[in-house]
């Protein structure tokens, strides 16, 4: 079997038709891939309209479990899988038809640990038009720490790209289980430990905003978690910088790496004025800030956003 795509979902029944029809128009073989649904508690009728896919669909593995979040449920569909290349897809969002196979082919000609491709932000819901690729003769593999270096602003979640999966084994490399942004440091691990991959300058992946999507929440607590986990990231990141092993001493990649956390950093305090912390709170968090000589924000420079309120 050449791929598994992990689609974890909570509560999506809106999404599910258009998820997986997109996975469904891609003109692979059916025997050939895989979707893995992972319904991780849903309480609407997810289970429900994921079973009469699975009905439908042999290809199509059906997985119901207690809520126990988007780290965890994307861990256990790739301890389900069985293909050679692994891929996640947010049950909200989808792809360009036809796409998907051009990319394993390019993926197995040049025995890659992984396969990137763009993403585009939309809130229309039929853009299924297949792009060209656009691999033919052009295909440029480079190492992960390498495409880092030469992608300074690039995006970290786990819908951009496809992994072989026998790579993700030897690199021992699992999801944050019970915090937001759980895929950040799943992606710089991969990319560090990447020997040879390909992007493919396409947008294939569908971004999808809708008003229920996690950062345009304002509940109290849920704006408090956000916080909470965006510190938690910055911390693990800083982590990552002091180890040497994992730099390797290259000092453009640290350079690019120190961008993503001042980038967090300045999202980070972008929700706390969302927030309902008190300035004690936020001072405690400053102090612990500069004691671990992660603010004031250094490494900072050619951040691009074309949000008005972001730039002021």
């Amino acid at each position: 079997m050449k791929l598994s795509v992990i689609v974890p979902c909570y509560n999506g029944e809106k999404h599910i038709n258009r998820c997986i029809q997109s996975l469904l128009d891609q003109g692979i073989d059916h025997g050939e891939y895989e979707i893995i649904f992972i319904n991780d508690g849903s309480t609407d009728r997810s289970a429900a309209i994921a079973a009469k896919y699975a009905e439908a669909y042999p290809h199509l593995i059906h997985h119901n479990q207690e809520n126990r979040g988007l780290g965890y449920s994307r861990n256990r569909g790739m301890q389900m899988a069985r293909g050679d290349y692994i891929y996640f897809l947010d049950v909200d969002d989808y792809l360009a038809g036809n796409t998907l196979g051009g990319l394993l082919e390019t993926a197995f000609k040049h025995d890659l640990d992984l396969i990137g491709f763009r993403t585009k932000v939309t809130e229309k819901l039929d853009l299924t038009e297949t792009p060209e690729l656009g691999m033919k003769g052009k295909a440029e593999v480079t190492s992960g720490f390498e495409f880092i270096e030469q992608h300074k602003s690039h995006r970290y979640e786990a819908w951009w790209y496809i992994l072989r999966r026998d790579f993700l084994d030897r690199i021992k490399v699992t999801f944050e289980e019970g915090k937001y942004f759980e895929d950040v440091i799943f992606t710089l691990k991969t990319l560090v430990a990447a020997k040879k991959m390909i992007f493919v300058p396409v947008e294939i992946h569908r971004y999808v905003q809708h008003d229920t999507s996690i950062k345009s929440l304002k509940n109290p607590s849920h704006v408090k978690k956000l916080v909470e986990d965006k510190v938690y990231l910055i911390y693990k990141i800083t982590s990552l910088i002091n180890d040497r092993n994992f730099i390797k001493s290259r000092q453009t990649l640290l350079s690019h790496i120190k961008f993503v956390r001042s980038t967090l950093l300045y999202f980070m305090f972008f929700t706390v004025l969302q927030s309902s912390l008190s300035l004690g709170a936020i001072n405690k968090l400053l102090k612990e800030l500069k004691k671990r000589q992660i603010y004031p924000m250094d490494h900072f420079s050619g951040f691009i956003d074309n949000n008005l309120k972001v730039k002021i």
